[in-house]
């Protein structure tokens, strides 16, 4: 009795070390794969990433940082905002440079960050430039671009100005066919979230505040290209109604780049 008494703490005691060991070097992986803090010397430009999506906070994933490969410094708005006050006052850095191309984040976080960058160039006096790379870039990107004291494009890339649009795919037929009779309870003339399984068109109530959504969207949007390029609104209007044969031509022509 007395040995197996011995013998099974002996395993207990190995599964315990060989766990704290393995617990240590989980917490050395962890420590050594974070970036230190940056060397600042005078004159320095603050460069910023911006593509895809801009979530309103970062997520800390220790297990997913160590096998993930990409969007590795995807820049939340928490970040950015912490970063441009950093950036607003601290002599050592001239300016932001912004690496700017095609954005997929809502509009609610679009018009949070160019409120942080239009904060931080009034508070800060600092110039603010924005480039895009050859992915180009879409009217989201070009709502946080107008901000900037110059953009600059490649000059082979996209240059997307033709408004805004909103898709919605329906499924009443598909259910039909394979035999799927969908049981949902709304309340409300304007609860329109689960009507692409119950009809094949939109209900003239989304419709309406689809276009109230899109409107905002577009007064925001033409009030920060016209504050960049002093063009009217008919002109931008004009703009996004024409077939251009290369946009980034009638951008650098217009003074949007």
């Amino acid at each position: 009795m007395n040995f197996l008494k011995t013998f099974l703490a002996s395993i207990l005691g190995t599964i315990l070390g060989i766990s704290f060991l393995f617990l240590v070097l989980f917490v050395v992986i962890i420590s050594s794969s974070g970036e230190p803090e940056p060397y600042i010397r005078s004159g320095t430009v603050l460069t910023i990433n911006l593509t895809g999506d801009i979530p309103a906070r970062e997520t800390h994933d220790p297990f997913g940082e160590l096998f993930r490969t990409g969007d590795q410094d995807k820049v939340s708005l928490q970040t950015l905002k912490n970063n441009l006050e950093k950036a607003a006052s601290d002599d050592r850095i001239e300016g932001i440079w912004i690496r700017l191309n095609r954005l997929s984040t809502s509009w609610a976080n679009l018009e949070t960050a160019y409120q942080y960058l239009e904060d931080f160039k009034e508070e800060s006096g600092k110039f603010l430039y924005v480039s895009t790379d050859d992915l180009g870039m879409n009217e989201s990107a070009y709502f946080l671009a107008s901000l900037a004291d110059s953009v600059f494009s490649p000059p082979e890339t996209m240059f997307e100005f033709n408004g805004f649009v909103v898709q919605t795919s329906y499924f009443r037929d598909m259910l039909d066919k394979i035999g799927i009779e969908p049981e949902i309870v709304r309340v409300g003339e304007y609860k329109s979230a689960v009507e692409p399984f119950l009809q094949n068109e939109s209900s003239p109530e989304n419709e309406e505040q689809i276009m109230a959504i899109l409107d905002n969207a577009m007064e925001t949007f033409l009030a920060a290209v016209q504050k960049k390029s002093n063009l009217s609104e008919d002109e931008i209007h004009s703009l996004m109604n024409q077939i251009h044969e290369n946009n980034l031509d009638m951008a650098i022509e217009n003074g949007l780049i």
